[in-house]
């Protein structure tokens, strides 16, 4: 990260909330912490210029919340990481990262409508008033889910990382069975965009995984792209 600085942690272990700028956190562990939850989204927590390297999150709650110029490298989440209606700023994802998702719904979002509602009108703002969101493109994921984030403001890997929209994907119908059975994790994933109100979405391959695992994801993608139903970069 380019800021300078300030604070340097090394091997701590950071419980319940914290909110400090211009840190870096190495080998840290971040056990039952809650980083967010506001009930007001016009008056929302920012955590900006922190870098996190080789920490684990337990049991973690996120958002609602603004990362601002915030990196994630060798992460690692207990179970499953949920991002909960998070706004991001030049957000970087680097190295090993295990599963996660994030999620433009907040927490308990059907017992809150009327938050929820404002949340997606906030989103809708913040997006339009940024160069990029996130950059994903030196990431390894074990398994990577998203919603609420436009794709032009994504930062990646082409080869890998593949941008589909829904002007020239919009029917499953538009893939044989054979692509479907050879395919099928590409064929969820597609399934679920469409069933979303995304217009577009990044699938990455999940580089962290064994090759038997990972290769029959980037040929069902380059597929997807021969047919022209992805971008080509």
């Amino acid at each position: 990260m380019t800021n300078k600085i300030e604070n340097y942690f090394f091997k701590k272990n950071f419980i319940d909330i914290f909110n400090k700028e211009r840190s870096i956190f190495i080998n840290s562990i971040f056990d039952n912490c809650d980083i967010g939850l506001p009930n007001n989204i016009e008056d929302l927590p920012i955590i900006k210029n922190i870098e996190f390297n080789e920490c684990v999150f337990l049991f973690c709650t996120f958002g609602p919340i603004i990362l601002d110029n915030i990196k994630f490298k060798n992460i690692r989440f207990e179970n499953y990481g949920i991002f909960w209606s998070p706004f991001l700023k030049n957000v970087i994802i680097d190295g090993k990262i295990s599963s996660f998702r994030i999620n433009k719904n907040i927490f308990l979002s059907d017992k809150n409508p009327e938050l929820q509602k404002k949340a997606n009108e906030f989103r809708q703002h913040f997006y339009k008033k940024i160069d990029w969101a996130i950059d994903i493109s030196r990431a390894k994921f074990s398994n990577f889910d998203y919603s609420g984030i436009p794709g032009e403001l994504f930062i990646r890997d082409p080869e890998n990382q593949i941008l589909i929209k829904k002007d020239k994907f919009f029917s499953l119908s538009l893939l044989d069975d054979k692509f479907k059975e050879k395919f099928d994790y590409v064929t969820m994933c597609l399934e679920n965009f469409l069933d979303s109100d995304d217009y577009d979405i990044v699938i990455p391959v999940p580089l962290s995984k064994p090759k038997k695992i990972r290769q029959p994801i980037l040929e069902g993608l380059l597929e997807l792209r021969k047919q022209g139903f992805a971008e080509d970069n």
